[in-house]
Order: structure tokens, then C-alpha cells, then sequence
């Protein structure tokens, strides 16, 4: 059952690249940015970042992808490792996937 999950959640999250994540990265790259820093969250989500701790590599240079579903895949820590595995392949370096860290407060 494992395997077959992978299975599907590598063609999920390959999928999850090509309709928005690739695109997020194309639009970094082409303002010449050489890293690509994006939070995924939930289409309704409301971000108000915390002013005593706001994130680590500047709002300003922070992408970030409203989609439900993407946010649900990630909660998983076997998707996660799915999701970097696959990210690896394709020639990414300093993966980071986790859950926690950004936003530090979330408003609804």
C-alpha cells in the first residue's frame, strides 16, 4: 500500500510542479532571482506576518502559491519526502519542505 501511494503522490506532486510551482520559479528567475523561496498555503488563507519575527529571507523575496490542495499534499511527511525526492531529480539543490516556520501567524 505504501508503494502504491508513492506511486500516486509522485504523479500528484509532478503535477503540482507544472501547473504552479514551475511557474512561480519562472517568474523568480526571470527578475534574476538565483533562489526560489515559496509558501504554499490555503486559497483563503490570510498572512499577516508578525513584526518581531518576520521571515528569514525578507518578504520582498518570498513567492507564495494559494491552493488548497497543494497544502493538503504537503501536510504529509511521507508527500514531503516524495516532493523532494522529485525535486532532486529534476537538478534542485537546498530543498527545505516543512509545514512550520512561514507564516508564523495565520489570520482566517
Amino acid at each position: 500500500m505504501n508503494e502504491l501511494s508513492n506511486d500516486g503522490s509522485r504523479r500528484k506532486f509532478e503535477s503540482f510542479l507544472q501547473t504552479d510551482i514551475v511557474p512561480t520559479m519562472a517568474e523568480a528567475a526571470m527578475k534574476g532571482e538565483r533562489e526560489c523561496h515559496i509558501v504554499c498555503l490555503k486559497e483563503d488563507d490570510i498572512v499577516d506576518w508578525d513584526p518581531e519575527y518576520p521571515p528569514a529571507v525578507g518578504e520582498d523575496r518570498l513567492s507564495v502559491v494559494k491552493n488548497n490542495e497543494i497544502s493538503r499534499f504537503l501536510k504529509y511527511i511521507e508527500n514531503r519526502e516524495v516532493a523532494k525526492t522529485v525535486l532532486q531529480e529534476k537538478g534542485l539543490k537546498k530543498i527545505r519542505l516543512g509545514i512550520e516556520g512561514s507564516p508564523h501567524t495565520r489570520t482566517r
